[in-house]
């Protein structure tokens, strides 16, 4: 009884204490997988054996579109990953890489044609209500699945919980809510603010379903209750979507409710569901302590009630962790107790960072693949905070923070480059604009971590950048020998004169202007160009974030300062709209270079086949034709007019994107090891 009521009531306190300083300790809970998995793999096999005897036609099909997207899924992640391992020629690279783009058209149309298909189904009166028993067992297996496609997801939930609210159905929406809840936090994290309140929301909706706690059907709607109940109590502190007072009532309410009878022999007959519980209790009750320190709050009385509790529930972490295999996440949680230790006087900061230090060794046991890529962001935090305070000399530390960020961007060279790409973003952000990190490294080093960092991050957009670049130097250095009177005007070019005579300087700024365009995307999930169905317009508003995230990087990085207007407006047309809206292109001076970075870039994307699973790589003729039907409205008229009447301008770019393409790609697939 004790122990379930001690899962509850820490949040209470530890509401109290978290400031927003603390988002940089949290992640999210998805549903405790881990701990349900053996329950989950029962009721699956039970539920789709009960779905098939019972099924119609119709719910056969419900049933395979997801067997289906499964496969496509997979079929997805298989190629995606093939395509950045070096090949023995570049021809057999190119091969597959075209192969890859059929596949993934066939796919995109097919995913497109079944997800309208599905919602069809359900947007009339009298389905049977076994169908919607159907949709329902595909969310909870895409849920226990990590959630492969979220606004999929979203938009089951909007034909599921307006059913199951109408008949009042607490078994079905206690997963509905969850997911809700969870969905809506990853897109607000994702750079819609507006998706906090909604997440709250749908959590608290599921904490309302509490009173159905020991009479639910389905043993893991208890695993999502303590998911959404942790999600909300952690998340939406964090983002200051409930109030402290709002907290208060919760840990009156809801361990009063876990404590009843019932409810408590539930918990203690259910052994993963028991291991759940404690495992998030530990889990964050350590959250709690992280937040106060980074909150900066100074009260000596408060930390040591805090620390009392989170020691009571975490005392095995300062002995190595736990080897039963039920609690091997307690195990991974062992750096982030050495950081508590040292911070209550235990131990020293040097004691802990020894502690730390296998984490720099590339030749010791510890593996950053053993751990969740989520749990990557929390433990280079907590290495930093070591490393900082310990009394290492200041270049040992620079050293060891540069260790650190090698294996661990190492280690990513070997993961799917699409696995959690919402954390591993996080992660990469983290490091490219944590100026604790960036000070260890010089002006060149920072730049070629920045590089790193988007190779790992986005590797269809570093070779996008890197195209883009390659034809923005042939672009500027053909505009030079025919037309240099273009370029009069740009700061640093007063007169043709100064034009000719830094000819390689002008080249050298747009073509490295052209390589940073897309930086911002950094931040972003792989929703970033790469899709199995139509973008949905959530998804898109997300996209057009990126030039103004490129922000984040130009304070970081001073030497990328002079591409600002480029980076700002290379979405923007030659008339001024596109976004974003608040640049204005043609006042800017540097307006010719923007135009040249703008038709580079859009000359690559309608013509590459890595990036974009959504449309059909057009050939180099015909985006010329577009390029002329769009003249003086999208494109710079003198662009275009060149591209058409100068043959060696001509040339050039139509030999870079079509002939030469398999030589640039196999050149950048190899620079992606060599990073």
């Amino acid at each position: 009884m004790r122990r379930i009521h001690s899962l509850l009531v820490f949040i209470l306190l530890g509401l109290i204490c978290m400031e927003s300083a603390g988002q940089r300790y949290v992640y999210p809970i998805a549903t405790g997988t881990s701990w349900s998995r053996e329950q989950f793999r029962t009721i699956d096999s039970l539920d789709r054996i009960t779905l098939k005897a019972g099924a119609s036609s119709s719910t056969s099909e419900i049933l395979a579109f997801f067997d289906r997207f499964d496969e496509r899924f997979e079929t997805y992640h298989n190629y995606n990953d093939s395509i950045y391992v070096v090949k023995e020629n570049a021809e057999e690279w190119m091969n597959l890489v075209n192969r890859r783009a059929e596949r993934f058209a066939v796919i995109y149309n097919d995913n497109n044609n079944d997800i309208d298909l599905l919602m069809a189904r359900f947007s009339g009166n009298n389905v049977p209500e076994i169908e919607y028993e159907a949709l329902y067992y595909g969310l909870r297996r895409m849920y226990d699945g990590n959630i492969h496609d979220n606004y999929l997801v979203s938009r089951i939930l909007e034909v599921l919980i307006p059913h199951y609210e109408n008949l009042c159905d607490s078994e079905h929406l206690m997963l509905c809510y969850s997911v809700a809840g969870l969905i809506n936090y990853e897109l607000y994290r994702l750079g819609l603010p507006e998706k906090a309140a909604l997440s709250a929301h749908y959590y608290f909706k599921a904490l309302k379903l509490g009173d159905h706690f020991r009479d639910f059907s389905s043993p893991l709607n208890r695993y999502y209750f303590i998911a959404s109940y942790v999600n909300l109590a952690v998340l939406h502190t964090e983002i200051g979507t409930i109030t402290t007072q709002m907290a208060h009532r919760m840990g009156k309410e809801i361990p009063e409710m876990l404590s009843r009878t019932e409810n408590a022999r539930i918990l203690k007959e259910d052994a993963n569901l028991l291991h759940f519980a404690t495992w998030a209790n530990s889990l964050i009750k350590m959250k709690m302590m992280m937040s106060y320190i980074s909150s900066g709050v100074d009260d000596r009385e408060l930390f040591s009630d805090l620390y009392m509790d989170y020691h009571e529930a975490c005392r095995h972490l300062g002995k190595g962790g736990v080897k039963d295999p039920n609690y091997r996440y307690y195990s991974i949680l062992f750096y982030d107790d050495l950081l508590l230790r040292a911070y209550a006087g235990e131990i020293s900061w040097d004691e802990a960072l020894e502690g730390f230090l296998p984490l720099t060794d590339p030749d010791s046991k510890f593996s950053h693949s053993t751990l969740r890529v989520n749990y990557l962001y929390n433990l280079f935090i907590s290495f930093q905070y070591v490393v900082e305070r310990s009394s290492a000399p200041e270049d040992r530390k620079a050293a060891l923070i540069r260790e650190f960020v090698d294996i661990l961007l190492d280690n990513f060279i070997s993961s799917p480059h699409i696995q959690f790409p919402i954390e591993r973003g996080m992660i990469l952000s983290l490091i490219s604009t944590n100026e604790g990190v960036l000070k260890c490294y010089d002006g060149p080093g920072r730049l070629r971590l920045l590089d790193r960092l988007l190779i790992l991050g986005h590797p269809s957009t570093f070779i996008h950048q890197s195209m883009t670049a390659g034809l923005t130097e042939i672009f500027t250095s053909r505009m030079i020998d025919v037309n240099p009177e273009y370029f009069v005007g740009v700061p640093g070019y007063d007169c043709v004169e100064d034009v000719l005579g830094k000819r390689d300087s002008l080249i050298s700024f747009a073509s490295q202007a052209a390589y940073y365009h897309d930086i911002g995307k950094l931040t972003m999930m792989t929703i970033t160009d790469n899709c199995l169905r139509r973008l949905a317009t959530e998804e898109l508003d997300i996209i057009r974030l990126h030039p103004q995230k490129s922000e984040l990087y130009l304070k970081s990085y001073p030497s990328l300062q002079p591409y600002r207007d480029v980076l700002l407006g290379h979405h923007k047309s030659f008339l001024g709209l596109g976004y974003p809206e608040s640049f204005n292109n043609r006042q800017s001076p540097y307006f010719p270079i923007i135009n040249i970075v703008q038709i580079c870039d859009c000359l690559d994307a309608a013509t590459e086949v890595i990036g974009r699973n959504y449309h059909t790589p057009k050939d180099f003729d015909t985006v010329i034709k577009e390029f002329e039907r769009d003249r003086a409205v999208i494109y710079d008229p003198v662009l275009v007019d060149a591209i058409k009447g100068d043959t060696v301008l001509y040339g050039a770019l139509k030999y870079k994107l079509q002939t030469g393409r398999p030589q640039q790609y196999d050149r950048l697939i190899s620079s992606l090891h060599d990073n």
